[in-house]
């Protein structure tokens, strides 16, 4: 698998591998990742600290569906792309490190499939 963060390419093909890019991703205070499966699968990953959304999409055309959280329905939360533009989206889309970590893990480590850790909603 290739993954990018903040247009950064790191090729992931063992579990050291992907320790290196949780822990990367995890210490980088704002970031835009990208993960594509060797099938084409696709994962997003948008970091402002301590907030992150996911976004998965079963191929390149897909719409795909966005992470759901559990807090702040009308907060707005600020996320930094690669390319310096500020986007902002619901905080309920939202999910807690810990729990985006063991879905970017699961679908490292299943190919590309789409963690079932995650609550998703079409966008």
């Amino acid at each position: 698998m290739i993954a990018s963060i903040n247009q950064k390419h790191i090729q992931i093909n063992t579990a050291t591998d992907i320790l290196k890019y949780l822990g990367l991703l995890g210490s980088t205070e704002l970031a835009e990742s990208w993960i594509r499966s060797n099938d084409s699968q696709l994962m997003c990953i948008l970091k402002a600290n301590d907030k992150m959304l996911l976004m998965y999409l079963q191929n390149e055309g897909d719409v795909g569906v966005i992470s759901q959280g559990n807090d702040g329905a009308d907060q707005l939360v600020s996320f930094t792309l690669a390319n310096g533009q500020v986007d902002e989206y619901p905080q309920n889309w939202c999910v807690d490190s810990q729990a985006a970590h063991q879905g970017i893990r699961f679908f490292l480590e299943s190919g590309g499939k789409r963690p079932e850790n995650i609550r998703w909603s079409v966008s």
